[in-house]
């Protein structure tokens, strides 16, 4: 759970600096929280999210990441299954 009540700077600037970059946003994040985020089996959660519009603002950028990524997925099975 990423609290941002708590205000804290590092994860604030994960949030500014890398979401251009997931791969290494979710790195970060596992880092700064000595947690391990595996695809399809994690969940994060923005507690107090509105106190730090950058991160309100993420969620749409991540969920349609995590779309894109269901939909490669899915092709590719469908792709392997007509082969």
């Amino acid at each position: 759970m990423i609290d941002f009540a708590k205000k804290d700077k590092e994860v604030e600037r994960y949030f500014e600096r890398y979401l251009n970059d997931l791969d290494t946003f979710f790195m970060l994040l596992q880092t700064h929280f000595g947690t391990k985020l595996t695809e399809r089996n994690s969940l994060i959660i923005f507690d107090e999210v509105q106190m730090f519009p950058q991160a309100r603002a993420a969620i749409k950028y991540l969920v349609a990441d995590a779309q894109k990524a269901i939909k490669a997925k899915n092709d590719g099975k469908t792709e392997a299954r007509t082969k």
